[in-house]
């Protein structure tokens, strides 16, 4: 499948539907070693499960096929990984060092990374290209971000709080390009805080008001997980039954399509195609319209499902 930005996602899950795959139209779930694949036309979603066995360890999918481990020299213990195409990945691991992968080996990029934080978040580092790439640690309440220019990395948030002085502190970010990210976090009363990125600065953060017929004003259930399309649309998950929805400036929530508590990831490239997860071994797939019920893709007995979900179109 052709791969674009990673970071996107989609728009309002007004209703559930009873779509799954349609295995007449080759849309069915495959089961690759510890890799699950959803062929949806020329569309696919990966959701890979890792166990560290080494000090670090590479696995590329190649095909229908994962290559051998390959360790990385010098590197700690991975704390995330990113490809925004089969030529370019980066990991970063739990010292502050980031590594880019070319397409045949991995090497340091940049330096190291001197945050007062001893680790990368979860899902921390990310790129769009190799010449902008964000990371992200956190510890505790502190958080450090920063952004690579394809030189060097420069500090954006430091110990909660961006350069600027305006007190954030970062839950989750997500980049559709260089010139837009949204940055997902709290002040220091706990109140959802959004703050957009447009390619020179940061806008002041602003609450993050829900429209929604039972829920009105700013949230302090913090969401965890985002992803924009473009600097209209974005999703985000804070633990809720459903995605919240970011259209042109306002945010909004449509019905439930999960128990509380259960989604994890949320990913889409385009605002007509999108997959979530859950704890629970199910996905759920959004077409533009409406989401699809659960989809049961971990079928093995007292399994959970893995935490992070990628969607390709």
């Amino acid at each position: 499948a052709r791969e674009k930005d990673r970071s996107a996602i989609e728009v309002s899950p007004d209703v559930s539907s009873d779509r799954k795959p349609d295995e007449s139209a080759g849309q069915r779930w495959h089961r690759r070693g510890s890799s699950w694949r959803w062929f949806v036309g020329a569309a696919a979603v990966f959701v890979g499960v890792a166990a560290a066995t080494a000090i670090l360890t590479q696995a590329l999918a190649r095909g229908p096929h994962w290559s051998q481990p390959k360790q990385i020299l010098g590197a700690a213990l991975l704390g995330s990984v990113s490809c925004s195409s089969p030529s370019f990945c980066v990991a970063g691991d739990f010292i502050g060092d980031v590594y880019s992968f070319n397409g045949l080996s991995w090497e340091r990029m940049g330096g190291r990374i001197a945050s007062n934080s001893n680790g990368f978040a979860p899902h921390g580092v990310g790129c769009t290209s190799p010449t902008f790439c964000a990371a992200f640690f956190q510890e505790g309440g502190m958080t450090d971000l920063y952004f690579f220019n394809g030189t060097s990395w420069k500090p954006q948030i430091r110990q909660a709080r961006f350069i600027s002085g305006a007190t954030f502190s970062l839950s989750t970010i997500t980049c559709s390009s260089s010139v837009f990210c949204m940055a997902i976090g709290s002040d220091a009363d706990g109140v959802a805080l959004t703050a957009i990125y447009d390619g020179r600065r940061w806008a002041s953060p602003t609450d993050l008001v829900l429209n929604a017929e039972d829920a009105q004003g700013p949230i302090t259930d913090i969401p965890y997980a985002v992803s924009c399309a473009s600097r209209d649309f974005c999703a985000a998950l804070n633990g809720s039954s459903s995605p919240l929805v970011y259209y042109r400036g306002t945010w909004s929530q449509g019905r439930p399509i999960a128990a509380p508590g259960t989604l994890t990831s949320v990913s889409c490239p385009s605002s007509s195609f999108c997959a979530a997860v859950d704890r629970l071994g199910q996905a759920y797939l959004f077409d533009g319209r409406v989401w699809s019920t659960p989809i049961r893709v971990d079928v093995g007995a007292g399994k959970q499902f893995p935490p992070a979900v990628t969607a390709y179109r």
